[in-house]
């Protein structure tokens, strides 16, 4: 889980920093495809330690 905790931590760091370089370029955060695609990383990321969490908590 770790490894998983540190991938999301690097992706969260990674859409912050392209999201803040937008904002200084006044580009409108919808309308950048990379954008979408680092924030899809990120989602799926969550879902995967969400998924983990869960099974833990069953079993």
């Amino acid at each position: 889980m770790n490894d998983l905790l540190s991938e999301l931590e690097r992706e969260r760091r990674k859409l912050n920093e392209l999201g803040q370089a937008l904002i200084e370029q006044s580009i409108p955060l919808c309308s950048s495809k990379e954008l979408q695609l680092q924030s899809r990383r990120v989602d799926e990321l969550l879902i995967k330690l969400h998924h983990l969490i869960s099974r833990e908590h069953n079993t």
